[in-house]
């Protein structure tokens, strides 16, 4: 489209352009309830508990090699 190297000086950063024939207020609200999974990093909350049996059978599927890491 014409002039749209105009809008290279808007886009610094982290950011991008989205071009929709949908209402402003239903992208809003796609984006305000919209998450997406990924790995945990540390510091991360849990958002599901799991509850293991005391004793070692809890870790049978376990890796010896991860040993280590459970201290």
């Amino acid at each position: 489209m014409e002039n749209t190297s105009l809008l290279g000086k808007y886009l610094t950063g982290e950011c991008c352009l989205l071009f929709t024939n949908k209402k402003p207020s239903e992208v809003e609200k796609y984006f305000a309830e919209f998450s997406s999974k990924d790995f945990a990093n540390a510091g991360t909350i849990s958002q599901v508990d799991i509850k293991l049996p005391i004793g070692f059978e809890a870790f049978e599927y376990l890796s010896y090699s991860i040993e280590p890491y459970l201290r």
